[in-house]
């Protein structure tokens, strides 16, 4: 079941296609800056990257400083950045994570339904009434001939399914999308204040059970701002 505001799988697809590439346009981004190759088996984490390149290319080419190179220059802002980068990553691979999770359980819950002669899935609700998966309520005496298997899923529990999953997909695309196409920008980088606000906003607007997924996930490596450090002749990394 889908919100107004995503009425069909074609419109969500196309929205999580934009999200990815997003992602990978700011990857690629970051990685040409610091002038390393941007090939599939590169990644913006990287730690073996080759210094004397970077410090060459910063020296001969100073004209070409993005504003984000430059407001990055400041230490205060850099941390503030990229602790935005790291959340932002981490909310993001547990978003991915939970509704890969969800559409499979939705899955399992929809093939261990009651079906109608026809084929189509139905659940029943706590006070007996039956229901299609798009919410159609069936007549008493179509119902009664449906054949339940064991521990057939409740309409109460496929609906719930089905509103935490609407609610990750919103978050995906409305929260973390929007963050991404801001800190994608290297010549309109966002206010010191809007980094710091976005990061708190990825953590309190996130799903309840994403923010489970993100506290029990185990601790990543620290990739903070003193790990991403660059000296004055090199750009950020």
């Amino acid at each position: 079941m889908t919100s107004g505001k995503y009425p069909d799988d074609f419109e969500f697809i196309t929205a999580m296609q934009n999200a990815k590439a997003r992602a990978e346009d700011l990857d690629r981004f970051n990685r040409a800056q610091a002038g390393l190759e941007t090939g599939d088996g590169n990644r913006h984490n990287n730690k073996d990257k080759d210094k004397a390149l970077i410090a060459g290319r910063r020296s001969s080419d100073l004209t070409q400083l993005t504003a984000l190179d430059r407001a990055l220059e400041d230490p205060a802002y850099a941390q503030a950045y990229w602790e935005l980068v790291d959340t932002l990553n981490k909310y993001e691979s547990a978003t991915s994570a939970v509704i890969s999770q969800e559409q499979a359980d939705i899955a399992e819950m929809e093939a261990d339904a009651g079906r109608l002669p026809d084929g189509t899935i139905v659940f029943k609700d706590g006070n007996g009434d039956v229901f299609t998966a798009d919410g159609k309520r069936i007549d008493p005496d179509t119902a009664a001939g449906v054949r339940w298997p064991k521990n057939a899923p409740s309409w109460e529990e496929y609906q719930q399914r089905k509103k935490e999953l609407e609610e990750l997909r919103r978050y995906q695309i409305d929260v973390i999308g929007r963050v991404r196409d801001r800190i994608n920008d290297p010549e309109n980088p966002p206010s010191k204040d809007d980094l710091e606000r976005w990061r708190e906003e990825l953590q309190k607007k996130a799903p309840q059970i994403l923010r489970r997924e993100v506290d029990s996930a185990p601790e990543s490596p620290d990739l903070s701002a003193t790990d991403k450090k660059f000296d004055v002749e090199g750009p950020p990394i």
